[in-house]
């Protein structure tokens, strides 16, 4: 006899998660092109500062990228700028610098915002790196 075999009226199967509409690889950041515009930055040219109003988070496609108050440099694959959707009046918690020649996908929190909303397993990735983060420099 298989388990739960014959299945009881109105008992349901569990729910397969997660959901398909918010399967995506953490890391892989991709998926996420269409919805960007393409920027490039010269070696040695701000992207953002300390204190700046953020409208838009930045997935690094090329380069490197150094973040001067937490003595940290972000590689291709890192996204920056997304702690701003957060913080009080979107204000950014630290300054980004290209270290060299960048090429990256610009968003803005409008339309990442409308993503969280549509795949929650997205914003659960999201949360995860901003904790990863702030635990990162509190241990500096």
């Amino acid at each position: 006899w298989k388990r739960n075999w014959p299945r009881r009226p109105g008992r349901r199967r569990p729910r397969k998660w997660p959901p398909r509409a918010a399967a995506f690889s953490p890391g892989d950041f991709n998926w996420l092109k269409p919805f960007m515009n393409q920027v490039d930055f010269r070696a040695g040219e701000t992207i953002f500062s300390k204190g700046d109003v953020g409208d838009h988070a930045y997935l690094i496609g090329s380069g490197a990228v150094r973040v001067p108050e937490h003595d940290a440099q972000a590689m291709e694959g890192a996204l920056l700028g997304e702690m701003g959707l957060l913080t009080r009046d979107n204000r950014r918690t630290a300054s980004a610098i290209a270290a060299s020649q960048v090429r990256a996908w610009r968003i803005s929190y409008k339309d990442l915002e409308q993503l969280c909303l549509q795949n929650p397993a997205f914003c659960l990735h999201m949360a995860r790196i901003i904790v990863q983060r702030y635990e990162a420099n509190l241990a500096k």
